[in-house]
């Protein structure tokens, strides 16, 4: 920390470093590591507009809590889906500028990565042609 950073406490308890009035970083919940605010995601209703959880300990405890209600969370999804059949059709319309951008950026950023699945993809369904035969 440097002269003008203040460790402080909100009421909730919830520790953070201040830099000239602003929130620059605060505590996880989760791991208990002080972190920048980019390491969380966005929550209006928590200290700076960010979760309480860290993105990699969200991450652990969605993954782990998708584990322990796999069956239960898939019994929704599908009841979900079945109520609202063209959702996800509606959801592409209404989106399909922004889906486009963030699937080209990926692309971009991970070439290799696509190119490589692509192949895979392609010989995968050579494969299947030939088994037909």
């Amino acid at each position: 920390m440097t002269s003008n950073q203040v460790l402080k406490r909100n009421r909730t308890g919830t520790e953070y470093i201040e830099s000239n009035g602003e929130i620059i970083s605060k505590r996880c919940t989760g791991c208990g590591e002080m972190k920048k605010l980019s390491n969380f995601t966005k929550a209006n209703k928590y200290l700076a507009g960010k979760s309480n959880k860290c993105k990699e300990c969200r991450s652990s405890y969605t993954r782990n809590r998708y584990q322990k209600n796999k069956d239960n969370i898939k019994k929704q999804s599908k009841k979900f889906h079945e109520k609202n059949p063209d959702y996800n059709k509606e959801y592409y319309e209404k989106n399909k500028e922004r889906i486009l951008e963030r699937r080209k950026k990926y692309e971009e950023e991970n070439r290799e990565r696509v190119l490589k699945s692509k192949r895979e993809y392609a010989r995968r369904k050579r494969e299947e042609k030939l088994s037909f035969l």
